[in-house]
């Protein structure tokens, strides 16, 4: 996915998700943007947002957006009222600390209210986008999108780590030195 075009399209609604920031000491060459678009309050969906959030504490240059996509009409919700709470009750900074926190809550499903509905739903653009029915799984990694993920596979903290690893391998790494090389052989010219 051009993430430059996919920013434009959908910047408002993108902006408005809660967000996991990078930690400012990480490297920017070294920054990992994630969005995981998932229902979580669904078994698969909850797998997945808590995979993220391991891998995001031991990985402090991840920077995470989270998009709950929930099945259409679903009356009860759980874990993506918690989230909604949480980010609300934040200032708009959720932290590694605090969605870990509401992760391990006991389950306590209620009747969703309006006005998480009317948030999530703001985000609808961005599943179209990615090509996700209301209810599926996606997570997209520095552009490169995998979904819709199965509904019966469970994605742990190890299938986020090679995911990461191998788009670090196979293009993040490479982009860098390309970059890097670049921008040496611009300022040996500038010299000459």
């Amino acid at each position: 996915i051009n993430m430059a075009e996919f920013e434009e399209v959908n910047g408002e609604a993108y902006s408005k998700m809660p967000r996991l920031h990078a930690s400012e000491s990480a490297s920017k060459s070294d920054w990992i943007h994630i969005t995981l678009v998932a229902d979580f309050d669904s078994e698969a969906g909850f797998a997945l947002l808590k995979a993220l959030a391991d891998f995001h504490e031991a990985n402090p240059n991840v920077e995470a957006v989270l998009i709950h996509n929930d099945k259409a009409g679903a009356e009860q919700s759980n874990a993506s009222e918690d989230l909604l709470e949480t980010y609300i009750k934040s200032g708009r900074k959720l932290t590694s600390e605090a969605l870990s926190g509401l992760l391990g809550k006991e389950a306590n499903y209620g009747p969703t209210p309006a006005n998480s509905t009317l948030f999530w739903k703001v985000a609808e653009p961005i599943y179209d986008a990615v090509g996700l029915k209301p209810g599926q799984n996606g997570l997209l990694v520095n552009g490169r999108y995998v979904g819709p993920i199965p509904e019966d596979y469970t994605f742990s903290q190890d299938d986020m780590e090679t995911f990461v690893t191998y788009e670090t391998t196979k293009r993040i790494e490479p982009l860098n030195k390309a970059c890097l090389l670049y921008t040496s052989d611009a300022a040996d010219d500038g010299e000459s």
